[in-house]
């Protein structure tokens, strides 16, 4: 083995097919590969480029596009594994021209090894061990026995679902025959497939176990007419095997009519004739799906997909992922997938691949499952990636391939959210209008109580009456279809109603007015005390008045919500006359608090309005007046309030 000393990044390359071509660094010939057909880095900007004649992809720890992090676990180029590296953190794939660029962190270090011989085929796969059969239908039988072989009718049209159905005793397998021609089959089964041929059909099955063997038949009569023939149809796409443990082999058969092509996908690729059979050595863990897809030559298609479960034998002190599966599968878009596993001596799990909602990312207990939403319409290949119980740097993945059919809806669009009036005052009706498309109904967020949480049409308009006042509010809208949604927002401030004038010229107060003096609640005569902060506890509904005299000139201070407090619901404050009064008074003297934004007062004979200071006549009676506002919904509303003298 050689080695170019260049980072911390081992790439392993080795191939046991003949080199078609060469493995560079920096201009030095490292190794040949039957799949790269050169790698080049560049000192300067640690950029590495691999450059393929078919597809490259990618096993991620982290599938997020051109953002820095741990990215690479495994490089797959033409379905080889190329090697392994958890230290690349970035990576770009240009969909042009297939080429893949690596940004390192540091150099590049590659080590070669030599191309080792072509492993050896695993043996064939022992037959399975026989199903047991339901109680009762193998009691008192000693041989191989076909206990039952039926047509899920005696007549059909040409071109219909035919379900045929069997039960055998102590075989190891069955096989079809005459025109039912199959590869192996499991003993206790059913199999449903397209009769495409008219006239008398007879389906034979033969079981074979230790005792010896037993045939059995059934007769179809296939009537002209019926269900048009001339659309694609896979009639049969069967494995020998449901469940197989990893290493082991299972074969699919497969027949189409009406086609002229068939492309596998999912876990096996490429094209197939439109009828065969296929041996398949199970090397990774996991539920493994294959797809076919068969066309005819107006482009017209139709899918069939049979899973089979690659599972690992179970040792005592073994990291494995002993299943993982999922239902349903296929699954249309705009519904869900329920994944679930069990592991062997993992100690927890986690989705890494894709990255949707509800899987990637997420960590889950060593056995468990997850519901995952599908909302694109392509095929997915889940990983989940598990972790062991005594050293959480070993791991082990499985994979899952999922059948996603249907196409995605057109993206949920809020076209319209508007309000009749964006500035009103408290108890004053607003209607709300809008419009959506592609969606199946919308709901109301945000905003005030009698607002948020409703369900609504995906048109419509709805007229209420607000509250909340002395404060801006975000109305808001989300309309959705199965796979998407979308939000309209508008933002309506909420005043105060005009008070009453009363007899005494005085505006008539809000809710429940308590008079207090200043001396009551801050313990000391205006302008004392200094720097006292006091609690506030009010009722909802209720508002304070504390009564002073302003005293001589020449005093100044400031009186703030705490900036130290965070409490609910803002809050109101005026200096006035008039006990109870938040309307008609200088805007110097009023303060809409949430935390913070003081009055500044003086005391002070040359009044100035509009100067930001709240002048209060010298030796002059004067209210506190102080409220929370309909925003704070709690049966008692708090704050905590600062008074500081300056002078």
């Amino acid at each position: 083995m050689r080695m170019l000393k260049m980072t911390a990044i081992s790439a392993i390359v080795s191939s046991g097919a003949a080199f078609a071509g060469e493995l560079t660094v920096d201009g030095e010939k490292i190794g040949d590969s039957s799949a790269i057909q050169f790698v080049t880095a560049n000192y300067g900007s640690r950029n590495i480029s691999f450059v393929t004649d078919d597809k490259i992809t990618f096993s991620r720890k982290d599938e997020t596009l051109d953002e820095p992090g741990t990215v690479i676990n495994r490089l797959i180029i033409n379905d080889v594994v190329i090697g392994s590296s958890d230290l690349i953190p970035w990576f770009l794939i240009n969909p042009n021209n297939g080429n893949v660029r690596l940004k390192t962190n540091g150099n590049l270090a590659i080590e070669l090894a030599e191309p080792p011989p072509p492993p050896p085929a695993p043996p064939p796969a022992p037959p399975p061990a026989p199903a047991p059969a339901p109680a009762g239908a193998c009691d008192g039988i000693t041989d191989v026995k076909i206990a039952r072989f039926e047509a899920s009718s005696t007549t059909i049209n040409k071109g219909e679902n035919l379900t045929l159905s069997w039960q055998a005793c102590n075989a190891n397998f069955c096989e079809g025959t005459s025109d039912f021609e199959t590869g192996a089959l499991p003993i206790n089964s059913s199999e449903t497939f397209i009769e495409d041929h008219a006239g008398r059909r007879t389906y034979g099955l033969r079981c074979t176990g230790e005792g010896g063997s037993d045939t059995k038949s059934v007769t179809v009569q296939v009537r002209e007419g019926g269900t048009p023939t001339d659309d694609p149809a896979i009639r049969t796409l069967r494995s020998n095997q449901s469940t197989v443990t990893l290493g082991s082999r299972y074969t699919l058969n497969w027949d189409a009519i009406n086609v002229t092509s068939c492309t596998a996908s999912g876990d096996w690729s490429g094209s197939r004739p439109v009828s065969g059979s296929e041996t398949i050595t199970a090397n990774v863990l996991g539920t493994r799906s294959h797809k076919l897809t068969c066309s005819d030559d107006q482009n017209n298609s139709t899918s069939r997909t049979v899973n089979v479960v690659v599972q690992q034998e179970a040792q005592p002190d073994v990291l494995a992922v002993t299943s993982f599966t999922g239902t349903p599968n296929p699954v249309a878009v705009g519904n869900s997938i329920r994944l679930s596993w069990t592991t062997n001596h993992a100690q927890s799990c986690r989705g890494v691949s894709p990255l949707i909602s509800g899987w990637g990312s997420q960590n889950f207990a060593a056995n468990g499952s997850a519901t995952v939403p599908i909302t694109t319409s392509s095929d997915k290949t889940f990983v989940l990636r598990c972790f062991d119980r005594d050293d959480s740097s070993k791991t082990v993945e499985a994979e899952y391939f999922v059948d996603v059919t249907g196409s995605a809806q057109p993206s949920a669009v809020v076209t319209r959210f508007t309000a009749s009036d964006t500035n009103i005052r408290e108890g004053d009706s607003v209607t709300f209008s809008w419009n959506s498309s592609n969606t199946t109904g919308c709901t109301s967020t945000g905003g005030v109580s009698g607002w948020k949480g409703r369900s609504l049409g995906a048109n419509g308009s709805l007229t209420l009456p607000l509250k909340g006042d002395s404060q801006s509010h975000a109305f808001g809208i989300s309309c959705s279809n199965s796979t998407s949604s979308d939000n309209g927002t508008v933002n309506i401030f909420i005043a105060l109603p005009a008070q009453q004038i009363g007899q005494d010229g005085c505006p008539i107060p809000y809710d429940r007015l308590v008079n207090e003096t200043w001396a009551q609640k801050f313990r000391g005569t205006f302008p004392q005390p200094n720097s006292w902060k006091e609690l506030l506890i009010l009722p909802q509904g209720e508002n304070v008045a504390y009564r002073f005299n302003s005293g001589e000139a020449g005093t100044s201070g400031r009186l703030e919500s705490a900036p130290d407090t965070s409490t609910p619901g803002v809050r109101q404050g005026t200096f006035s006359q008039c006990a109870g009064a938040y309307t008609g008074v200088d805007s110097d003297c009023k303060r809409t608090w949430g935390i913070g934004n003081p009055i500044i007062w003086e005391v002070n004979s040359n009044v100035v309005a509009g100067n930001g200071v709240c002048e209060l006549v010298p030796d002059t009676d004067y209210y506190l007046n102080i409220r929370y506002s309909s925003t704070c919904t709690a049966s008692l509303c708090t704050g905590v309030f600062e008074h500081d003298k300056s002078q």
